[in-house]
């Protein structure tokens, strides 16, 4: 059933080979995951700071053109950092799940969740709601 690996727990070279193949997929460290948090949320500031200053989108009397915008940015970010995984995973979907997590795009989910907590006020209730769960039960 799992042909990479052997009745030991061993992965065979077949595995092994597979693993390989994929070098853009690596296990990022703990200290590297609070690098890259507080990169992003330094860069969606930054965003935010220029789309407010270029009045884009027009007409954006609340913001939430400007939050959608950085949304917007963030999915794309999110999906350049797991179109690999996605693409591994539908060609050898018994393998690929023995291959490490990248960190970088759950990060940036949970960095834009905190970021419209923090620098939207007054936020809905909805919006508590949707990012209070996002945060703590689903991005965990």
């Amino acid at each position: 059933f799992f042909s990479g690996v052997t009745s030991h727990g061993c992965q065979d070279a077949t595995a092994r080979t597979l693993i390989q193949r994929a070098p853009n997929m690596k296990l990022v460290t703990s200290i590297e995951d609070v690098y890259w948090f507080v990169g992003l949320m330094a860069a969606l500031i930054v965003c935010d700071f220029l789309l407010q200053i270029f009045r884009f989108p027009r007409n954006d009397t609340n913001g939430s053109g400007r939050y959608h915008t950085l949304h917007t940015l963030t999915n794309f970010f999110v999906t350049a950092v797991y179109i690999d995984d996605v693409f591994y995973t539908y060609s050898d979907p018994l393998e690929s799940y023995q291959l490490p997590c990248d960190n970088r795009g759950t990060i940036a989910i949970a960095t834009l969740h905190l970021h419209h907590v923090l620098f939207y006020r007054p936020l809905p209730m909805v919006d508590w709601v949707h990012h209070i769960v996002m945060i703590f039960i689903v991005v965990p």
